[in-house]
Protein backbone atom coordinates (compact mmCIF):
# COMPACT_ATOMS: atom_id res chain seq x y z
CA UNK A 1 0.00 0.00 0.00
CA UNK A 2 1.21 3.42 -0.83
CA UNK A 3 0.26 6.61 1.31
CA UNK A 4 -0.30 10.17 -0.59
CA UNK A 5 0.84 13.51 1.11
CA UNK A 6 -1.67 14.00 3.52
CA UNK A 7 -2.25 10.78 6.15
CA UNK A 8 -5.65 9.91 7.39
CA UNK A 9 -5.74 9.10 11.59
CA UNK A 10 -6.28 5.45 10.51
CA UNK A 11 -2.94 5.66 8.71
CA UNK A 12 -1.18 7.28 11.40
CA UNK A 13 -2.57 4.95 13.72
CA UNK A 14 -1.60 1.87 11.55
CA UNK A 15 2.16 3.24 12.03
CA UNK A 16 1.44 3.47 15.79
CA UNK A 17 -0.07 -0.09 16.15
CA UNK A 18 3.38 -1.61 14.09
CA UNK A 19 5.84 0.58 16.17
CA UNK A 20 4.79 -0.38 19.49
CA UNK A 21 8.68 -0.22 20.63
CA UNK A 22 9.41 3.15 19.62
CA UNK A 23 7.59 6.69 20.09
CA UNK A 24 8.01 7.88 16.52
CA UNK A 25 4.93 9.37 14.69
CA UNK A 26 4.85 8.72 10.60
CA UNK A 27 3.93 12.91 9.85
CA UNK A 28 4.38 13.00 6.49
CA UNK A 29 4.63 10.09 3.64
CA UNK A 30 4.88 9.90 -0.19
CA UNK A 31 5.26 7.41 -2.67
CA UNK A 32 6.64 5.06 0.04
CA UNK A 33 5.37 1.55 1.48
CA UNK A 34 5.64 1.28 5.49
CA UNK A 35 7.58 -1.89 4.94
CA UNK A 36 9.95 -0.33 3.20
CA UNK A 37 10.15 1.46 6.84
CA UNK A 38 12.06 -0.03 9.60
CA UNK A 39 12.80 2.28 13.11
CA UNK A 40 14.27 0.34 16.67
CA UNK A 41 13.63 0.67 19.98
CA UNK A 42 12.31 3.63 21.64
CA UNK A 43 13.87 6.17 18.96
CA UNK A 44 11.23 8.82 19.00
CA UNK A 45 10.19 11.89 16.85
CA UNK A 46 8.00 12.77 13.91
CA UNK A 47 9.04 11.01 10.26
CA UNK A 48 8.81 12.68 7.17
CA UNK A 49 9.65 10.56 4.43
CA UNK A 50 9.27 11.21 0.83
CA UNK A 51 9.84 8.27 -1.66
CA UNK A 52 9.78 8.38 -5.78
CA UNK A 53 8.76 4.35 -6.24
CA UNK A 54 11.56 2.57 -6.65
CA UNK A 55 12.16 -0.46 -5.53
CA UNK A 56 15.73 -0.17 -3.42
CA UNK A 57 14.24 2.71 -1.64
CA UNK A 58 14.29 2.04 2.15
CA UNK A 59 14.78 3.97 5.29
CA UNK A 60 16.42 2.06 8.54
CA UNK A 61 16.32 3.76 11.94
CA UNK A 62 18.03 2.23 14.78
CA UNK A 63 17.77 2.30 18.18
CA UNK A 64 17.53 5.12 21.01
CA UNK A 65 17.84 7.73 18.08
CA UNK A 66 16.37 11.78 18.64
CA UNK A 67 14.56 12.57 15.58
CA UNK A 68 13.53 16.47 15.71
CA UNK A 69 10.88 18.28 14.42
CA UNK A 70 10.94 18.55 10.34
CA UNK A 71 13.40 16.80 9.33
CA UNK A 72 13.38 14.78 5.85
CA UNK A 73 14.21 11.69 4.69
CA UNK A 74 14.38 12.01 0.95
CA UNK A 75 15.03 8.66 -0.24
CA UNK A 76 15.41 9.33 -4.22
CA UNK A 77 14.08 12.22 -6.51
CA UNK A 78 17.43 13.21 -8.18
CA UNK A 79 17.62 14.01 -12.16
CA UNK A 80 19.86 12.33 -14.52
CA UNK A 81 22.14 15.67 -15.15
CA UNK A 82 24.57 13.61 -17.73
CA UNK A 83 22.14 13.73 -20.36
CA UNK A 84 20.59 16.66 -22.87
CA UNK A 85 19.05 18.47 -19.99
CA UNK A 86 17.76 17.84 -16.45
CA UNK A 87 14.77 18.03 -16.67
CA UNK A 88 12.66 14.82 -16.08
CA UNK A 89 11.49 14.41 -20.12
CA UNK A 90 11.36 10.46 -19.67
CA UNK A 91 8.31 10.75 -17.07
CA UNK A 92 6.91 14.33 -18.10
CA UNK A 93 7.34 13.45 -21.92
CA UNK A 94 7.41 9.66 -22.23
CA UNK A 95 5.64 8.30 -18.98
CA UNK A 96 8.38 6.44 -17.06
CA UNK A 97 9.82 6.72 -13.81
CA UNK A 98 13.19 8.15 -13.91
CA UNK A 99 13.55 9.38 -10.40
CA UNK A 100 16.99 8.41 -8.95
CA UNK A 101 17.91 7.20 -5.59
CA UNK A 102 21.39 6.46 -4.50
CA UNK A 103 19.82 3.66 -2.31
CA UNK A 104 18.52 3.12 1.34
CA UNK A 105 19.53 5.54 4.31
CA UNK A 106 20.57 4.05 7.23
CA UNK A 107 20.35 5.20 10.62
CA UNK A 108 22.40 3.71 13.19
CA UNK A 109 21.42 3.46 17.11
CA UNK A 110 21.90 6.60 19.32
CA UNK A 111 21.97 8.90 16.57
CA UNK A 112 20.51 12.65 17.52
CA UNK A 113 19.14 14.56 14.30
CA UNK A 114 18.78 18.47 14.82
CA UNK A 115 15.91 20.44 13.43
CA UNK A 116 14.89 20.94 9.83
CA UNK A 117 17.67 18.37 8.58
CA UNK A 118 17.98 16.64 5.26
CA UNK A 119 18.94 13.08 4.72
CA UNK A 120 19.31 11.98 0.93
CA UNK A 121 19.31 8.74 -0.07
CA UNK A 122 22.22 6.49 -0.15
CA UNK A 123 23.86 7.70 3.40
CA UNK A 124 24.45 5.92 6.13
CA UNK A 125 25.22 7.96 9.81
CA UNK A 126 27.02 6.13 11.82
CA UNK A 127 26.15 5.23 15.32
CA UNK A 128 26.23 8.09 17.99
CA UNK A 129 26.66 11.01 15.67
CA UNK A 130 24.91 13.96 15.93
CA UNK A 131 23.60 16.13 12.83
CA UNK A 132 23.52 19.74 13.35
CA UNK A 133 20.28 21.50 13.03
CA UNK A 134 19.52 22.87 9.00
CA UNK A 135 21.99 20.53 7.67
CA UNK A 136 21.80 18.71 4.43
CA UNK A 137 23.40 15.28 5.02
CA UNK A 138 24.47 14.23 1.46
CA UNK A 139 27.93 12.20 2.60
CA UNK A 140 27.93 9.10 5.03
CA UNK A 141 28.29 10.26 8.61
CA UNK A 142 31.10 8.21 10.83
CA UNK A 143 30.23 7.07 13.90
CA UNK A 144 30.22 9.71 17.08
CA UNK A 145 30.95 12.60 14.48
CA UNK A 146 29.13 15.83 15.18
CA UNK A 147 28.41 17.19 11.50
CA UNK A 148 26.92 19.68 10.09
CA UNK A 149 26.11 20.01 5.81
CA UNK A 150 29.86 20.62 4.62
CA UNK A 151 32.29 18.91 7.77
CA UNK A 152 32.67 16.92 10.65
CA UNK A 153 32.84 19.77 13.30
CA UNK A 154 34.34 17.37 16.18
CA UNK A 155 33.68 13.89 17.85
CA UNK A 156 31.96 13.28 20.63
CA UNK A 157 34.55 10.97 22.25
CA UNK A 158 38.41 10.19 21.59
CA UNK A 159 39.59 7.05 19.01
CA UNK A 160 39.94 4.33 21.73
CA UNK A 161 36.36 5.52 23.87
CA UNK A 162 34.54 5.44 20.49
CA UNK A 163 36.25 2.21 19.37
CA UNK A 164 34.91 0.38 22.29
CA UNK A 165 31.26 1.87 22.11
CA UNK A 166 31.17 0.55 18.79
CA UNK A 167 31.25 -2.49 20.17
CA UNK A 168 28.71 -2.16 22.35
CA UNK A 169 24.75 -3.48 21.32
CA UNK A 170 22.86 -0.43 22.41
CA UNK A 171 19.70 -2.33 20.77
CA UNK A 172 19.86 -5.34 22.77
CA UNK A 173 19.62 -3.07 26.00
CA UNK A 174 16.13 -3.96 28.04
CA UNK A 175 14.29 -1.46 30.60
CA UNK A 176 16.00 -3.83 33.65
CA UNK A 177 19.40 -2.81 32.65
CA UNK A 178 18.32 1.18 32.87
CA UNK A 179 17.64 0.60 36.39
CA UNK A 180 20.21 -1.26 37.35
CA UNK A 181 23.02 0.80 35.74
CA UNK A 182 21.57 4.24 36.14
CA UNK A 183 24.94 6.29 36.59
CA UNK A 184 26.11 5.13 33.31
CA UNK A 185 23.27 6.79 31.51
CA UNK A 186 23.24 9.58 33.36
CA UNK A 187 26.73 10.70 34.16
CA UNK A 188 29.50 12.42 31.76
CA UNK A 189 32.24 10.58 33.16
CA UNK A 190 30.74 7.14 32.58
CA UNK A 191 34.02 5.82 30.78
CA UNK A 192 36.07 5.32 33.51
CA UNK A 193 34.12 2.17 34.44
CA UNK A 194 31.52 1.52 32.03
CA UNK A 195 34.36 -0.93 29.61
CA UNK A 196 34.93 -3.36 32.82
CA UNK A 197 31.61 -3.45 34.01
CA UNK A 198 29.00 -6.64 33.53
CA UNK A 199 26.19 -4.36 31.25
CA UNK A 200 28.95 -3.74 28.81
CA UNK A 201 30.68 -6.94 28.75
CA UNK A 202 26.91 -8.06 28.72
CA UNK A 203 25.96 -6.53 25.84
CA UNK A 204 28.54 -7.19 23.20
CA UNK A 205 27.51 -7.29 19.51
CA UNK A 206 28.24 -10.77 18.32
CA UNK A 207 31.02 -11.99 15.62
Amino acid sequence: MYWGNLLTTEQKSQWRENNLHNETILEFCRNISIKQISVGNKTYGPLNVIGFGQKNEKLEIGAYCSIAREVAFILGGEHDYLRLSTFPFLNKVYGQNEAITKGKIVVEDDVWIGFRATILSGITIGQGAVIAAGSTIARDIPPYAIADSTRIIKYRFDEDIIEKLLRFDLSSLKYDDFLNYEEFFIKHNFHQTFFESKLYLSHLKKG
